[in-house]
């Protein structure tokens, strides 16, 4: 009975190491391991990029979890199949396993995307850094995904890499800073990139320097947009290996300006105490605040006349406008009617047309520096007007500031040198006027200088601009 029993142990223990040894031999057995990646094509037939962008093979370094090296800068060639690339199986027994380097290469072996590794300054912006953790199961093919950067105009020291199905990721420092009375400083807002009609990206932004992603081809165009309560709207295009070259290295910064619109109403107890605004522009809505403890929301859209009366003995009124303000193309104020000592129009971003004149209560600075949309400019009559101030790539066609007597040479020269540089930008043609009050026959403000002259006259030869007086 003890041998029949000893016989059985035997067996089971025999069998049970065959089977060890089967199970062992199994797990030898080498896995199929592939690396994938994808994104939009930057060669294809639209010629955005040249061929120098295109991945052509993968340089990966792999350890055991052990920290043994499996494979160290193993060149891995890539297939194309449309718009994605897949590359070669490789072989690896079951096990557990970390990618060390990852790099993207082109046909000349210079490398265009990589993985960062922990710790590198671009690690935070890929959720897994190098070295990333994989594992190759039995009877089972091997997938790893990875997210690459954008390394076109970084040196390769500054990541580590890895690879497999691949989201491309760009990298870019950005800063935003809000203009105030006493300069610029950093603030926080709200920033979108936009590519086409999709918002691929979302940023809640700190008051410092950001550093932002997002995926894609670094050669589409795109919008960012940053938006921050009180302040306008920033939209601003670019392509981002262009951005990146126009950058050399400096953070990307953006200046909020506050949306401001503001007036401040003269009123004459003796016949005006009310205030009266001329505006028209897209479809929106405003609330002005008459500055009198009385506000309204109205409707913005065709040139509609906005009034509000004044209590008996006011002088003035402090009035403010806030809503839709950059779908405001045109401003009226003439002849008298809703006279204004003082106007703030930074917020107006879209504005286009704007109107005022023949009043003495106009304030010495009109600052038009932030409406860039700027194109018919009308300051006849404005006869407190000392200085005009206009957008630094103007594309102005009409500028009248007629009887404006208190502008000096100093202020002319400045205002034609203004529209001479913009002008040169543009290539506009267009009219300006610059006759003294009830002068026959016209004479120039000022007078502008020699060199001023010139200016004028090249307006007039160069560019096919009216002037008058042509001195």
């Amino acid at each position: 009975m003890k041998k029949t029993i000893f016989r059985l142990m035997l067996l089971v223990s025999v069998a049970a190491s065959l089977q060890r040894c089967a199970d062992e031999g199994e797990s030898a057995r080498p896995e199929k391991v592939q690396f994938t990646y994808s994104f939009t094509d930057t060669g294809g037939e639209s010629g955005r990029v040249e061929a120098n962008a295109v991945p052509a093979a993968l340089l990966l370094s792999v350890t055991t979890a052990a920290g043994e090296s499996v494979f160290l800068n193993k060149r891995v060639e890539l297939i194309r199949l449309g718009e994605s690339f897949i590359t070669e199986p490789l072989d690896m027994t079951p096990g557990s396993y970390q990618v060390s380097d990852f790099l993207l290469v082109n046909s000349d072996d210079v490398v265009i995307y990589a993985t960062p590794r922990k710790g590198a300054p671009l690690a935070k912006i890929v959720n897994r850094p190098l070295p990333n953790p994989f594992s190759v199961i039995r009877n089972k093919a091997t997938n790893v995904a990875m997210a690459v950067v954008y390394a076109g105009v970084r040196p390769p020291e500054d990541f580590g890499y890895v690879s497999f199905p691949v989201n491309v990721v760009n990298p870019l420092e950005l800063s935003v800073l809000a203009s105030g009375n006493n300069g610029a400083s950093l603030t926080s807002a709200k920033a979108y990139i936009v590519e086409g009609s999709d918002t691929i990206k979302t940023y809640n932004l700190g008051a410092t320097i950001n550093l932002l992603s997002f995926p894609g081809d670094t050669q589409v165009p795109r919008k960012l947009i940053v938006t921050k309560p009180g302040y306008n709207k920033v939209e601003q295009e670019f392509v981002y290996d262009d951005l990146l070259q126009t950058l050399n290295g400096t953070p990307w910064k953006i200046v909020l300006i506050p949306a401001l619109f503001t007036l401040d109403a003269v009123l004459n107890p003796d016949y005006q105490v009310y205030s009266e605004i001329g505006l028209a522009g897209m479809p929106g809505a405003l609330t002005i605040d008459w500055g009198d403890g009385t506000s309204e929301t109205v409707s913005l859209g065709e040139a509609t006349t906005y009034h509000h009366d004044y209590a008996a003995g006011n002088t003035s009124a402090r009035i403010n406008v806030t809503g839709d303000l950059d779908k405001i193309t045109d401003f009226v104020q003439i002849e008298g009617v809703g006279q204004s000592s003082y106007i703030n129009v930074q917020g107006l971003t879209g504005l286009k047309r704007f109107l005022f004149g023949v009043t003495s209560n106009l304030a010495e600075v009109l600052d038009f520096t932030y409406n860039n949309k700027l194109e018919y400019l009308e300051l006849q009559y404005s006869y407190n007007l000392h200085k005009v101030i206009l957008p630094e790539h103007h594309i102005l066609r009409y500028l009248n500031v007629e009887g404006n007597d208190t502008m000096n040479t100093t202020t002319i020269d400045a205002l034609i040198d203004q529209l001479y540089q913009g002008v040169s930008e543009s290539h506009l043609d267009g009219r300006f006027y610059f006759s003294r009050r009830q002068i026959y026959p016209p004479q120039p403000i000022g007078p502008p200088s020699p060199a001023a002259i010139a200016k004028l006259h090249a307006l007039r030869d160069t560019y096919n601009w009216t002037i008058v007086p042509l001195p």
